[in-house]
């Protein structure tokens, strides 16, 4: 018989997964973000890669969402102020 070990990770949370972010942009980090997230949540920490992906979703989208939002803004798109009267509002 041949038995062979299913690895599974488990879906993070959007918090877990924004203070991972975080963690890594604040420190640059794989261990520091391993060591807090076994001191915040007492799981398992993600791997490299999965780390390594969240931060980068997130420079690309500013989302850690697995699924973009259809009201999410693209980064780096800039709005006019508008004002009420329906002018433009003037800074």
């Amino acid at each position: 018989m041949n038995f062979t070990k299913t690895v599974s990770q488990r879906v993070l949370t959007a918090l877990e997964k924004a203070k991972i972010v975080c963690w890594f942009e604040e420190t640059n980090s794989f261990a520091i973000v391993k060591r807090r997230y076994v001191s915040e949540f007492g799981m398992e920490p993600p791997s490299v890669e999965l780390v390594k992906n969240l931060h980068k979703r997130f420079l690309e989208t500013g989302n850690v969402a697995d699924v973009p939002s259809k009201d999410a803004i693209p980064m780096g798109v800039l709005h006019k102020p508008f004002s009420f009267n329906g002018s433009p509002a003037h800074m």
